[in-house]
């Protein structure tokens, strides 16, 4: 789906997007509620989209090969300490269900000097 429409419906959180944002695996009414969500939790000021490319680093890291949108959202709210999903991140167990039926393939928590975010990784189209 292209996202550009869906991300203007966000009228109080500035978004910072490349030139040209690839479209995204989703649908538009699931990726709504996660971004609802996402941006609840953080006390989000910012949404930042991106495209990202993961190469194989020869880890067995928990991040999955691939190219795909990435969607941030970054506020005030730091108080979850960091983490991942799947994996141990007790705030993003409890938006499993909307990473789920977003179609994440991965997503992570942070907290640096105050500040929250988080990052959800959605396949590209």
């Amino acid at each position: 789906m292209k996202l550009d429409a869906l991300l203007g419906k966000f009228p109080g959180v500035k978004l910072e997007r490349p030139p040209e944002l690839w479209e995204a695996e989703t649908v538009e009414e699931s990726l709504a509620a996660l971004l609802k969500v996402m941006i609840s939790a953080t006390s989000a000021d910012t949404l930042n989209a991106s495209n990202v490319v993961v190469e194989p680093d020869g880890d067995e890291s928990t991040v999955p090969e691939g190219e795909f949108v990435a969607l941030t959202a970054s506020g005030s709210d730091g108080s979850e300490p960091d983490g991942t999903w799947p994996g141990k991140s007790k705030l993003l167990a409890g938006l499993e269900r909307e990473l789920i039926y977003a179609g994440a393939q991965y997503a992570y928590v942070r907290s640096i000097r105050g500040r929250g975010s988080i990052t959800v990784f959605l396949d590209r189209c």
